[in-house]
């Protein structure tokens, strides 16, 4: 019988390599135990190598680095020790005699359980780790924010390669819309230890928003975070509080808006800005040209105001007819003009045909705000002021802001 049929079976192997002090036919072993002579340096390593090897006996160890990298073969050395230990190295004795081998059996009885179990452990984890993957929006980031991990399932909602990500920063793909204060929190709470919840709007690969609902785990060394897609709930939300014609948020909103931006500078102590704008003699227009070009007229000023207010704690609002808003915060009031002369700039840039308007272009006129949030008691008392200013500008010959 050739070495291959000798070591080929379900029993636990020992072969005895390079070892003159042994008597094999001395040795009593378990029925499930198969124990065999090996002398050619060939066949060791073969058997080593196909992993049909579980224990070997030598007076000499092959090789140190050898005997890590096959961390699941016992290697039992035979020299003047007599201890038998659970280190990568048992020591017997020469020559070895049978109470120092009924240990071995028991430890190599042990250590073939516990790797057996191990084994059933791993194909079941790797059970669940395809479920996971696979249905499951999770990932799993460094103390640094940047991705270790993404799920297939996650990646595909995103159109993404799962690869094009790992170590791209999860911040990278949050939506450019999406508050980056609520980021900046997520991090906060990150490293005190603590865990969060809350929505995140992320951008797929075209760009298209993609709102999760999100639960961050905060792990000893990194960080988890398990999704649930709210995107078609977001998108009902998002059709209550948008303006059909313009796709801007609507005067529902701005409402509400308004009272959460106020509540939010007083408490961090900061400014709050409001700019609201009205078209001149827009009445004119759609008399002028008719009612649809007037409707793509508002598209148009709505996009051009969009373009000027880019940052994600800008808010930009229809009010109603031809007037809009938006909402903002600066470090320095004055700066709020430079706003107010990007927006009027844009939209004198477009020239826009009037014939109705002095100028004989489409103009615009605006009240601007800005000042601490706590001189404002009420939002009310923030818009009536600005609305106050947007009279003040139209009553002083239009094509003007006053703040």
């Amino acid at each position: 019988m050739n070495l291959h049929n000798k070591i080929k079976n379900k029993k636990v192997n020992i072969v005895i390599y390079k070892t003159k002090n042994i008597n094999i036919k001395n040795i009593q072993l378990p029925n499930n135990f198969n124990i065999i002579e090996i002398t050619n340096d060939n066949d060791f390593y073969y058997t080593l190598d196909n992993g049909y090897i579980d224990v070997v006996i030598s007076e000499i160890v092959p090789d140190n680095n050898t005997l890590f990298m096959y961390n699941d073969v016992i290697f039992v050395t035979v020299s003047n020790k007599v201890s038998i230990n659970k280190t990568p190295n048992h020591y017997i004795s020469s020559p070895i005699i049978q109470s120092q081998l009924d240990t071995l059996v028991l430890i190599l009885q042990e250590e073939i359980n516990n790797k057996h179990q191990l084994q059933q452990y791993t194909e079941i984890s790797d059970e669940y780790f395809y479920v996971i993957d696979e249905h499951m929006k999770t990932v799993s980031l460094d103390t640094e924010m940047k991705l270790k991990y993404i799920s297939t399932n996650l990646s595909k909602c995103l159109k993404y390669n799962p690869i094009e990500l790992l170590k791209v920063n999860f911040k990278d793909l949050l939506h450019k819309k999406f508050d980056e204060g609520i980021w900046e929190h997520i991090c906060y709470v990150a490293k005190l230890g603590e865990s969060w919840e809350g929505d995140i709007r992320l951008k797929d690969r075209k760009g298209n928003s993609v709102w999760l609902y999100a639960k961050l785990i905060n792990n000893t060394h990194d960080y988890s975070i398990i999704f649930e897609d709210i995107t078609n709930k977001k998108r009902l939300e998002m059709a209550v509080i948008t303006d059909d014609l313009t796709g801007l948020y609507n005067r529902r909103h701005f409402n509400k808006k308004v009272a959460e931006y106020l509540n939010t500078a007083k408490r961090k102590q900061e400014n709050i800005s409001l700019i609201m704008l009205d078209v001149d003699n827009f009445r004119k227009y759609n008399d002028t040209y008719g009612h649809t070009k007037g409707d793509e007229i508002l598209k148009l000023i709505s996009k051009n105001i969009s373009e000027c207010c880019k940052r994600s704690n800008d808010y930009i609002f229809r009010l109603g007819g031809e007037e809009f808003a938006v909402l903002f915060q600066v470090d320095l009031p004055e700066q709020s003009l430079i706003v107010a002369d990007k927006i009027m700039k844009t939209i004198k840039d477009l020239k826009i045909e009037h014939s109705a308007s002095d100028s004989g272009y489409l103009t615009v006129s605006m009240g601007v705000t800005s000042h601490e949030a706590l001189l404002f008691e009420t939002p009310e008392d923030l818009y009536i002021t600005t609305d106050l200013k947007l009279f003040e500008a139209k009553h002083k010959g239009k094509n003007i802001y006053i703040s």
